[in-house]
Order: C-alpha cells, then structure tokens, then sequence
C-alpha cells in the first residue's frame, strides 16, 4: 500500500476497542507507561475530555495505521494520544497525521494546541515540522529507594483538591494535571495526601496505588523544607514499590527535590505548543 491508499476519519465510540490494539502497537517498545487495555483508553478518554469528534484515525487500505486523540477545553486543545503503527513507520503517515490533526481542530477554532513528545525523538522534528514549538522540559522519575524520615499525612477530601492546588503558584499545569482532569481520576485507587497532618496544607500529592507502584499524578509544596518532607513520606508510602513522577516541570521545585534525593530522570520529554492566530473559541464550553 502507498500514501495515495491514506485515508482519514474521525474516531468513533464503538471503534474505540479496535483502537486499544492499534493504541498498544504504538506505544510498545516505547519508554512511556501508555499502553492502555480498551477500559484505560475509556477512561483516559473521559478523564482528559478526549473528543472523539475531534480525534483522527490513518487507514491504509482498510486497516488502522495511525492514531490522534485530541481533547478540548475552552479555547485550548490537546493531543493526548499519538503514534504510526510499527508496520506504517517511515513512509510519512506521522506527519500527514498531525497535519490533518491540526487543521480539523483549527477549522472548529481550536488555534492553541499542545503536544508531548520525547526530547530525542522523530516526534519532536514531526510536530516542529507542524508548527510546534517546544516551551518546557518535563522529567519523569521511576524510583526504587530515596533515602528520608517519614512523617504523618493528611487525607484531604476530594472538594480540598482545587485548593491544594494553589500550592503549585503560577506553575502552568500539564493537560493531565488539570483539576478538571485530576477530580475526575479520584476513587478508591486514587487519593489526595497533604503534609502536614493538621493546620494549613503546605505540600501535596494525588496517587495512584498500585501493586509494584506508587504513582504520583501531582505534586506541589511552598517551598524547599515541605517539598522533602512530602517526598520523604512517601518514600516510606511506596514500601519497597517504584516510587514515580511523570512530566514534572524540569525547573520545579519538585523536580530539584528528587535530584538532591539522588534520583534522575528516567525520560525527558518537552511540552510543545502550536498557536494558529485565525482560530478562537476563548469562552465557548468545549
């Protein structure tokens, strides 16, 4: 098959359990935790606002050989979720993909776009060639052992989250560590801790508890002291599991506190953005 078979549509709902396969072919073999079972790609789809409408799949000749998952919120756009099939690769499906992406949410007012993509990667010179420019570094850390004294948390109520998260300052959040997307990820495998026990919060953290990992989905602390103190508890937390952190601002205090803890990232990626000045939906509910 050649480009000139290259077809595309929207996704729709009842192809999303097709789409997990093509989903995990993308990501395997990939430095990134991504591949979702049919139910996570459902789930990350309802907590990220993932519009169907909006997303893009590649058809060559009748099969699935590239994917685009693109959220809104507001006038803001997201692709989250992106990648060639291994079978497609090198044949230029990428970057008629993330073209196609761009424009079909350009032409529905979505001109702010951002995208992660590994530092060192063909993604990164792809959405360049798109028109993206890299505006941060994100670390990710997926640590066995930090050394530090544990101390007692508090368990915050899920209404305290937007609170909390006045501690990250004038930080701008990843699309995953929005309050919109974060209150949705709460239940009984997902909590809020704040440090210290009683009084005013100054650290935080929401995890994900899992059987070889304790996974932290945000973090923030007002300053060095409650940064360490937070990071210390939940090495004792994590009890022998991973301890991990994925795309925390590289310039974070977070991000430093695991440093002088020993650790070092595991991957880097960079936060890129795409502004078409022709495009506005500042206001509209997306």
């Amino acid at each position: 098959m050649t480009l000139a078979d290259l077809t595309f549509t929207p996704v729709t709902r009842p192809a999303l359990g097709r789409l997990a396969e093509l989903w995990r072919d993308i990501y395997a073999g990939l430095p990134v935790d991504f591949a979702f079972s049919g139910a996570g790609l459902s789930r990350h789809v309802a907590s990220a606002d993932i519009r169907l409408q909006h997303s893009v799949v590649a058809w060559i000749g009748g099969e699935p050989a590239a994917l685009s998952l693109a959220a809104t919120r507001g006038g803001r756009a997201w692709i989250g979720g992106f990648g060639t099939a291994p079978a497609a690769r090198g044949r230029g499906v990428g970057a008629r993909l993330i073209r196609e992406q761009c424009d079909r949410l350009a032409r529905c007012g979505y001109g702010d776009i951002a995208i992660e993509v590994l530092e060192r990667s063909p993604g990164r010179r792809l959405c360049e060639g798109a028109g993206f420019q890299a505006e941060r570094r994100l670390v990710s850390f997926d640590c066995l052992t930090l050394s530090g004294r544990p101390a007692p948390l508090a368990a915050p109520p899920a209404h305290a989250l937007v609170a909390l998260a006045a501690l990250s300052g004038n930080t701008p959040r990843t699309w995953q560590r929005d309050i919109a997307t974060l209150s949705r990820r709460l239940d009984e495998d997902v909590k809020a801790v704040a440090w210290p026990e009683s009084g005013p919060p100054r650290a935080y953290a929401v995890l994900r508890q899992g059987f070889s990992c304790l996974e932290i989905l945000d973090i923030a602390a007002a300053d060095d002291h409650a940064a360490e103190v937070l990071v210390a508890a939940l090495t004792a937390r994590a009890r022998g599991r991973r301890l991990r952190l994925i795309d925390e601002p590289a310039a974070s205090r977070i991000a430093g506190t695991f440093r002088r803890f020993g650790a070092q990232p595991r991957l880097v990626r960079l936060e890129m953005r795409r502004r078409h000045a022709g495009s506005q939906v500042a206001g509209r509910a997306a």
